[in-house]
């Protein structure tokens, strides 16, 4: 079973207590800021697929 779980400080507590949990990570295209590089840092270290993604591909992934 495949759950989604969203937001930057879900993504880190996921990633600090059971990374095994992630398998792929959606980012919003063009985001930069202090808090998001280590993370992805982190990501990529543990081979854990992150998509660079628009606006409307993350609306319509987070839609109930």
């Amino acid at each position: 079973m495949s759950e989604q779980i969203y937001g930057i400080h879900a993504v880190n507590s996921i990633l600090t207590h059971s990374p095994e949990r992630l398998i792929e990570v959606f980012v919003l295209k063009g985001r930069e800021d202090k808090r998001l590089q280590p993370l992805l840092n982190e990501l990529y270290s543990l081979g854990i697929g992150v998509q660079f993604v628009n606006r409307q591909t993350l609306d319509k992934k987070s839609r109930w």
